[in-house]
């Protein structure tokens, strides 16, 4: 199997980081790599460095929510 590399962000234990609610809410949080739903966040590229970047990422996001 070939080992592809991921272009999502992967913070840091504490860092501030930010996702996308599933009613469009923009929430943030500190990174916990122990937590399984930032992880599941990581995984799926749906955590972000800042507000901005979860805003700008939102719509992309929501859409994916509903393939899940």
């Amino acid at each position: 199997m070939e080992d592809k590399k991921s272009n999502h962000y992967k913070p840091e234990d504490g860092d501030k980081v930010w996702y996308i609610g599933a009613r469009k809410n923009v929430f943030n949080d500190y990174f916990d790599s122990s937590d399984l739903g930032h992880i599941a966040l990581v995984k799926c590229g749906w955590l972000f460095k800042s507000r901005d970047e979860a805003e700008a990422n939102k719509d992309r996001v929501f859409e994916e929510y509903k393939i899940v």
